[in-house]
């Protein structure tokens, strides 16, 4: 990779590592930089975020000043930008979920909800630019995981259904059931942020988009860029 950028934002999730170089304010989306070492040659300054064992972080950013390259990791603030965490504890708020509602909070809507679809499922409203709190629940195949430990007679498969209908059979009813807890978390978070603003714009994002019901939300946008463009406001 020949060409230089000056900016390697990274991403550095419960199960894999993403990263994305800047080109104007288009993302272009890379791998792990820790496996890809070309990565860390192609760049004069690495942001990380993350939410993995601190043994991640420093190993990065040895191998960054070892090349002579800039390392920041950013952490969830108690403010940033004009936005305030809603956490008293601030510090025990993932910064993922501090990155993509860092995002959010710049878009001019009166209410927003950020929801991440991933080994655990996030809920987060932003009112008017500040952050109203949030839920954490299990995401879809956590939550088969738990049903398969917890039971002995429940079992499943694989499948990540592309609607909802009552199953059939054991692994249907999980399928379908666990892909209906998704969808309804939504719904009633949809329903609690319509007391602070009559209309509420959804951005999703996460591994688990596909088992979303879009068409039957309003105001619902898919970004898998959010943690980026959170990221991207401390350059």
């Amino acid at each position: 990779m020949s060409k230089q950028h000056e900016v390697l934002l990274v991403d550095a999730g419960n199960s894999n590592v993403k990263s994305s170089f800047l080109s104007g304010d288009e993302f272009l989306l890379q791998a792990d930089p820790l496996r890809d070492m070309a990565l860390l040659q192609s760049t004069q300054r690495v942001i990380l975020a993350s939410v993995r064992s601190p043994s991640y972080s420093e190993q990065l950013q040895y191998e960054c000043h070892s090349k002579g390259i800039e390392f920041t990791e950013i952490f969830t603030d108690r403010a940033a930008f004009g936005t305030r965490c809603a956490y008293q504890n601030f510090k025990t708020l993932g910064v993922d979920r501090w990155m993509m509602i860092l995002a959010a909070a710049r878009q001019d809507e009166q209410a927003l909800l950020v929801v991440s679809i991933g080994t655990a499922m996030t809920v987060d409203l932003i009112h008017e630019k500040q952050h109203k709190g949030g839920w954490i629940t299990p995401g879809f195949d956590m939550s088969k995981s738990a049903l398969f430990s917890n039971t002995q007679q429940v079992f499943g498969n694989n499948d990540y259904p592309g609607e909802n209908l009552f199953g059939s059979s054991t692994e249907h009813c999980v399928n379908f059931g666990c892909r209906a807890q998704v969808n309804g978390l939504i719904y009633e978070a949809i329903n609690i942020a319509e007391q602070f603003a009559e209309k509420v714009k959804v951005l999703v994002c996460g591994g688990g988009v596909s088992l979303l019901d879009k068409e039957k939300f309003s105001n619902i946008e898919v970004d898998e860029n959010l943690i980026f463009k959170g990221m991207k406001r401390f350059i």
